[in-house]
C-alpha cells in the first residue's frame, strides 16, 4: 500500500512538473514571438534560451523555424540550412 502511495506522488509531481514546464516554455515562447520586431540580440537571445532550456518542445521546433526564417531574410543562406 505504501509503494502505491508513493507511486501516485511520484506520478503526481512528475504530472506537475511537465505542465509547469510546458507552461513556462509557452510563456517564453509568446515572449520570443512579441520580440520578433525587436533587435535581432533580444530575438536570438530568447531563442537560445528557449531551445536550450525545452529542446523536447514544440515551442523549440517552432523557434528554429523562425531562426531559420529570419537568416533566409537575411539572405544567409549557409546559416539557415545549419539551424
Amino acid at each position: 500500500m505504501v509503494l502505491f502511495g508513493a507511486g501516485i506522488f511520484g506520478w503526481e509531481s512528475w504530472s506537475q512538473n511537465r505542465l509547469s514546464n510546458l507552461q513556462d516554455s509557452a510563456d517564453m515562447y509568446e515572449s520570443f514571438i512579441n520580440s520578433l520586431n525587436d533587435d535581432d540580440l533580444e530575438k536570438k537571445v530568447m531563442a537560445e534560451q528557449i531551445i536550450e532550456k525545452y529542446p523536447n518542445t514544440l515551442y523549440a521546433d517552432l523557434v528554429t523555424f523562425h531562426l531559420a526564417k529570419i537568416s533566409v531574410e537575411e539572405e544567409d543562406l549557409n546559416k539557415a540550412k545549419s539551424i
